[in-house]
C-alpha cells in the first residue's frame, strides 16, 4: 500500500530553499526544471491547462504571489520595505 506524500516531500525534490539572513525575509526560490524551456512549457501545459505559453501569463502568477505576502505581511502586521534597483539593504530608515 503505498502512503500519499505530503506537501514537504514533493516540494524537497523539486524547489532549493535559501535562508540568508535572520533579520529579514526576502524570498529567492526557484524551481530547477522551471529553468529550462521545456520545464516552463510543460508546466504551462500539465499544471495550469494552458496550450500556449505565454509570459503574460507567468508575469499573472508572479504579480498574485506578490500581492498574496504583501496581505500576508499587512495581517500580521509586519514591516515592509521596497527597495530601488542599486539600494543597500544592510539598513534603512523605516
Amino acid at each position: 500500500m503505498d502512503v500519499p506524500r505530503s506537501g514537504v516531500d514533493v516540494l524537497n525534490d523539486h524547489v532549493v530553499s535559501e535562508v540568508d539572513c535572520i533579520d529579514r525575509m526576502y524570498c529567492n526560490e526557484y524551481v530547477p526544471g522551471l529553468q529550462y524551456v521545456a520545464g516552463v512549457v510543460g508546466y504551462v501545459h500539465k499544471h495550469l491547462g494552458v496550450l500556449v505559453a505565454s509570459i503574460a501569463l507567468l508575469a499573472n502568477i508572479g504579480d498574485w504571489f506578490s500581492a498574496a505576502v504583501r496581505r500576508f505581511a499587512r495581517v500580521l502586521c509586519m514591516l515592509w520595505v521596497d527597495f530601488v534597483r542599486g539600494q543597500r539593504k544592510g539598513r534603512w530608515d523605516a
